[in-house]
């Protein structure tokens, strides 16, 4: 007997439409059109000719096998014992509860994420929510065929009530590309919580193009996804640095400013190894380019009695500028201009003369001065490391003829991480404790591959989205490190450099430089916004009694934090400690017994409820007068 289409099925994807694409015209804009679904014998001849005989044996089969070698990773906080984050506090103090209670990280997860890539009849999806506790279930299947046939065999509208049921979540998306399915990610943190990330188990029902570029690149974006939060310390040590520095300098757009030498070429230098092989070259040649040193670049540079035209800064920390500030301060960088974000340790923009500061997107201070007069576009892209903001700053004043040296974003060997030359090989220097490995490997730029650590690949994604955005950028990587999508692999020695008047250029620069257009900020009324979002949390976790509704009110938060832009204050300050806070909650519930949970609960629900209110005595003391 033939199965018809579930009407529970079609009332979901009614509900759901929104998160399709317009490749099933059967949940296109206006309403699901049940005809356009293959069925009847076009059906049944598709699943003979893909599954062949007894399909649910077949997926089942399929399923057991992936439960003996699963595709998962989970994510779990380290303790630091030095660091006096709030939400590191809680992390360490809940890491060390969670492991009295037999937590332990690669242990079988008792709950977590689901993403099965290609779904078909579906008969999988039930049988593995039988085997593991998963909570939040996300499909992508792009097939119409293959959504006529879970449509014909699962009920979906059941898997929905049983995520519901688990205090999990339920979603199906079709995506033709990877930045569909990454995108399509990132909505889900939004909409559901950070806590997806903790446990992620990845299913493939079949391959495509598509789905095996997802599932090589797992590790990439699951950690593209856990990157870049922030956290309270952050915006607050930033903020008080905007303060100072606004009132010394102009903070501004600086758009185009040098437009009119679009296509001189500039050197962006970064520290990594490959910058050995060029470095002799460049010294030849740096009459005939702009010479830009990103962050520890400049000892490389020093080293080698290179002086460079641009520095770039933009790392927040006062003992950033410490480690470095026998170069900083070298008499040589006399007619050297800075570049760097309004977040800068304001005595490190002190030891320049000439200084262009720039707004850093998605930052707290730079929204605060942004109210007070127009200033243009915040400078976006200029994370996490400085050849990120390097490349976002020079395409900003209107360079677009650009040369990678040194921005390996990558590794040919894991001992060999940076320049020779660069003090991350000084043992006297604290960044030479830098763990660097080789679990993470991606295109070669002249190579078939390199090794990269996360922080590498995210700085080579993000380099990535920056170029696809300026169509008048040319982008020449001279860098024997990763593929960077967007620029021409080009060897520096095949680069044809011309005479240019360097002189008149940086003396123009040097003269805008100067010019101040400085701002006082206060900052004390906003900070009782993100005061009452924690007294509203803290009241509801002390009215909970199951871990799984305290990560639900924890995503609610979140969620308004970062859709709602009456709360853009409170974002910056709040969002990234929470989504720490609740990402960690996560990675314990998942791996401990159910006999121990409510031991876990009780504490956590103790140390959470301290941690909040260890925030909220921390933001009032900045609405006090003259402290902040």
């Amino acid at each position: 007997m033939k199965r018809s289409l579930n009407n529970s099925n079609l009332n979901l994807l009614v509900k759901m439409k929104d998160q399709l694409t317009s490749n099933l015209d059967v949940l296109a804009a206006h309403g699901v059109c049940v005809s356009a679904l293959p069925k009847g014998d076009a059906l049944t001849h598709f699943a003979e000719a893909f599954y062949g005989a007894n399909i649910e044996k077949q997926c089942i089969a399929q399923a057991k096998l992936f439960l003996k070698q699963p595709s998962h990773l989970s994510l779990h906080y380290k303790s630091n014992h030095q660091s006096d984050y709030i939400h590191q506090y809680f992390i360490n103090d809940m890491n060390q509860h969670a492991q009295s209670l037999g937590w332990r990280k690669n242990s079988k997860p008792q709950r977590g994420t689901l993403i099965m890539l290609g779904v078909g009849a579906g008969y999988q999806l039930p049988w593995l929510l039988k085997q593991i506790r998963y909570t939040d279930v996300i499909l992508v299947e792009p097939e119409p065929r293959h959504l006529a046939l879970l449509c014909q065999h699962i009920d979906l509208a059941q898997i929905s009530a049983l995520c519901d049921k688990r205090g999990g979540s339920f979603s199906l998306a079709t995506c033709e590309s990877f930045d569909a399915f990454y995108a399509m990610l990132q909505n889900r943190l939004v909409e559901v919580g950070p806590h997806l990330v903790a446990d992620i188990s990845l299913y493939r029902h079949y391959s495509t193009p598509v789905f095996d570029d997802i599932f090589e690149r797992f590790r990439q974006w699951r950690n593209s996804l856990a990157s870049m939060w922030g956290f309270l310390e952050d915006e607050l040590i930033g903020l008080a640095h905007t303060q100072q520095n606004s009132a010394s300098y102009d903070i501004a757009s600086h758009q185009n400013r040098f437009a009119s030498y679009a296509d001189v070429p500039v050197a962006v230098i970064g520290s990594g190894p490959s910058l050995d092989k060029d470095i002799a070259l460049l010294k030849r040649q740096r009459d005939k380019v702009l010479l830009v040193s990103c962050g520890t670049a400049l000892s490389v540079l020093l080293s080698h009695d290179i002086v460079p035209d641009f520095q770039v800064e933009m790392e927040r920390s006062p003992q950033v500028f410490y480690l470095k500030e026998e170069q900083l301060t070298d008499p040589r960088l006399h007619s050297t201009v800075l570049l760097t974000l309004n977040t800068v340790y304001p005595k490190l923009l002190n030891t320049y003369r000439h200084c262009i500061v720039f707004p850093k997107a998605h930052d707290l201070g730079a929204t605060l001065l942004s109210e007070h007069r127009e200033r243009g576009p915040a400078l976006a892209h200029c994370n996490p490391t400085v050849t990120n903001m390097a490349v976002a700053a020079l395409s900003r004043l209107g360079f677009n003829n650009l040369l990678l040296l040194g921005c390996d974003y990558g590794y040919l060997d894991p001992k060999r991480h940076h320049s020779q030359d660069s003090t991350y090989y000084d043992p006297s220097c604290a960044i030479a404790d830098g763990n660097y490995g080789s679990e993470i490997r991606v295109k070669g730029n002249f190579t078939k591959h390199v090794f990269t650590s996360r922080i590498f690949n995210e700085s080579r994604l993000v380099q990535e989205r920056l170029l696809s955005s300026k169509t008048a950028l040319r982008v020449l990587n001279c860098s024997d490190g990763a593929f960077v999508k967007g620029s021409v692999p080009t060897q520096f020695s095949d680069v044809t450099l011309c005479e240019v008047d360097k002189n008149q250029l940086m003396n123009e620069v040097r003269r805008y430089a100067k010019t101040q257009d400085v701002d006082t900020l206060e900052t004390g009324h906003y900070v009782t916004q993100a005061i009452v979002q924690l007294e509203t949390l803290r009241l509801r976790v002390a009215n909970r009694t199951q871990p799984e509704a305290i990560l639900v009110d924890m995503a609610r938060m979140i969620r308004t934090l970062e859709t709602d832009p009456d709360f853009v204050f409170s974002r910056y300050l709040l969002a990234g400690s929470m989504k720490y806070l609740t990402t960690s909650i996560a990675s314990h519930i998942n791996h401990i017994a159910v006999a121990a949970k409510a031991d876990y609960t009780a504490v956590m629900k103790e140390k959470l409820l301290h941690t909040l209110g260890h925030t909220i005595d921390r933001l009032q003391t900045l609405t006090q007068p003259n402290n902040h």
